[in-house]
């Protein structure tokens, strides 16, 4: 109902090939995960609209709003302006209002950046209090080998969702990176260990334990999202359409689109522009450090009104080259 209601004026964003002129640009109106439900509305002016469709929703589902849990972000131009005082909604103005701990969307404050650090500071106090609790209660395995695959398993469930959303800063990331393998080491082999950490993050094939490298785990999981980017060009993810949008901004004259991606680029000149995110810059970091020999999987292309016409379809055949790490 949301999305096709004509009323309803949702925020533009770039299309997938990454257009963001008057003449062409999509649109989100909403993102609902589970029960978390975000409506991203372009002015006030659509809040009259919402509403009806959420009585309407009602009165055919059972189920009731409850106005008192809903929450509204202000961002951008909006933070200036003052909310209307019909709808009984609390408002907070993004980056600059503190936001209370339980106004969480998919489990994340949004916050100020001092908040966001408070977070961070959280986080890392309630998980050295949950390891310290599985060494107390034995409840990890005995052996090296055991103790490493626990430890991934816990850091997979708890940890990595978090940097996705709450990108620190890269010298805060580096400080928590350097607590983490500490918290790693500490719950692989105890208080005493006689083996370089190095060589314990080799494969068992190669004569190492597989420790968990959070550095290098992290910078996996960035260049991950390129992957994404580069296999799935199209669809309804919003924050692909803003990484096209960039990478057209900061390298407007080479139109390439996405065979940038497997060019031997290493993508500096997106840390000089604005529309890059923290997590697009270092996704994109992490990509060109690696070498990286891909082949994309066959692409079904969607059809031409969902594309558009200037869309790049790349071949099946397409490989990157070794990438030169030239600062």
């Amino acid at each position: 109902m949301i999305r096709n209601d004509p009323l309803i004026e949702g925020i533009p964003i770039p299309t997938p090939e990454g257009d963001f002129s008057e003449s062409a640009h999509s649109e989100m109106r909403e993102r609902a995960f589970a029960d978390d439900t975000g409506v991203a509305l372009a002015s006030d002016a659509s809040l009259n609209q919402l509403f009806e469709i959420a009585d309407q929703y009602s009165l055919g589902s059972g189920s009731k709003l409850q106005v008192e849990k809903t929450v509204g972000f202000r961002f951008g131009t909006a933070k200036a302006v003052t909310p209307p005082p019909e709808h009984l909604l609390t408002w907070h103005r993004y980056g600059i209002d503190p936001v209370p701990p339980h106004h969480k969307y998919l489990g994340n404050a949004l916050g100020t950046p001092d908040q966001v650090a408070a977070q961070w500071e959280a986080k890392l106090g309630e998980l050295e209090a949950e390891l310290d609790q599985a060494l107390l209660s034995a409840k990890i395995p005995r052996t090296v080998f055991g103790r490493s695959l626990w430890v991934k398993n816990y850091f997979a469930a708890k940890v990595w969702y978090t940097f996705r959303f709450q990108k620190p800063s890269a010298s805060e990331q580096s400080r928590l990176l350097t607590f983490l393998q500490r918290q790693i080491n500490r719950l692989t082999f105890g208080s005493f260990h006689f083996v370089k950490s190095s060589t314990a993050k080799h494969a068992f094939e190669d004569g190492g334990l597989c420790l968990l490298d959070p550095e290098m785990h992290l910078k996996a999981e960035s260049a991950m999202l390129v992957k994404e980017l580069l296999c799935e060009p199209s669809g309804s993810h919003p924050w692909k359409n803003f990484w096209r949008y960039t990478l057209n901004c900061a390298y407007p004259d080479l139109n390439m689109g996405l065979r940038l991606i497997t060019s031997s680029c290493t993508f500096q000149l997106l840390h000089r522009h604005e529309t890059a995110s923290v997590l697009q810059r270092h996704a994109f970091d992490a990509w060109a450090e690696n070498d990286v020999q891909f082949t994309p999987p066959p692409y079904k292309p969607l059809s031409q009104d969902k594309m558009g016409p200037n869309a790049d379809h790349l071949p099946v055949t397409t490989k990157v080259a070794p990438r030169s790490i030239t600062k």
